[in-house]
């Protein structure tokens, strides 16, 4: 079956000699693999698609459970200067690896693409580090909706309890009460910023987000929580999270 479907490349294998095998998150189909002859040759018109961080469409012989075939395409977004900063990419390839390793593939998540797309943009505008932690923690709280593993952040995930919030266990997947604190031994504590921060960063939309008054304190005790969650519920960490750049003093506006 011919599609024409829109996609973020998310990783680039080499496949024989002169062609790739490609992981594209799709807006229609979710994550799918697709092969790209002649992909490995710089002249040829598939060369660019194979590109990771491109935004294209690719028209393809789609396999709903295998390994689709493209023959050709166009850039939506080359996102250029992107990929040629480090500091920036790192943030955006942490966030590829937590989708290869947890969507299923051809599952569709619209959704899911638009965001990751929005803040591929943001990163791509914005100089300021401490902004490009925020949405990238935006991100992996949001996904875990996506994943069935929305935290418990309107109740204690113990008793129910919606009064006396005192903190948040990722192991147990939300906030704790001041009654049920008793129960546990060797629990974090947290400033109320950083617990009203969690409810921000999963429920309002990153232009809500970007406008919070984030301290690089609230971002390393996110940081914490968020690593904690997915290492205990997914047992998932990404190569990538080991190099985003330190924590910056500063949360500029975004750049036009």
């Amino acid at each position: 079956m011919i599609k024409t479907i829109e996609g973020i490349v998310l990783k680039a294998t080499d496949y024989q000699e002169k062609s790739k095998i490609i992981q594209v998150f799709s807006r229609e189909h979710g994550l799918m693999s697709i092969y790209l002859r002649g992909a490995n040759e710089y002249r040829h018109k598939t060369y660019s698609l194979a590109q990771v961080l491109t935004h294209a469409s690719f028209s393809i012989y789609y396999k709903e459970h295998g390994l689709s075939t493209g023959y050709s395409g166009e850039i939506l977004n080359g996102f250029m200067n992107l990929k040629l900063n480090f500091d920036k990419n790192v943030f955006i390839f942490h966030l590829f690896e937590l989708i290869l390793k947890t969507i299923e593939k051809h599952e569709p998540f619209p959704t899911l693409f638009d965001l990751l797309l929005e803040i591929m943009l943001l990163v791509d505008r914005t100089d300021d580090p401490l902004t490009q932690h925020l949405l990238t923690l935006a991100f992996e709280f949001k996904l875990l909706y996506y994943l069935g593993l929305a935290p418990v952040i309107d109740r204690c995930v113990e008793c129910g309890q919606a009064k006396h919030i005192s903190t948040f266990d990722p192991s147990l997947g939300g906030f704790i009460c001041r009654n049920c604190l008793s129960d546990h031994t060797n629990i974090r504590f947290y400033s109320l910023d950083t617990l009203q921060a969690i409810i921000q960063l999963y429920t309002k939309s990153l232009d809500v987000v970007i406008e919070e008054n984030i301290t690089p304190r609230m971002i390393q005790e996110l940081r914490w929580i968020i690593d904690e969650y997915y290492r205990f519920h997914l047992g998932v960490t990404t190569h990538s999270r080991t190099y985003l750049p330190p924590i910056g003093k500063t949360k500029n506006h975004l750049t036009s």
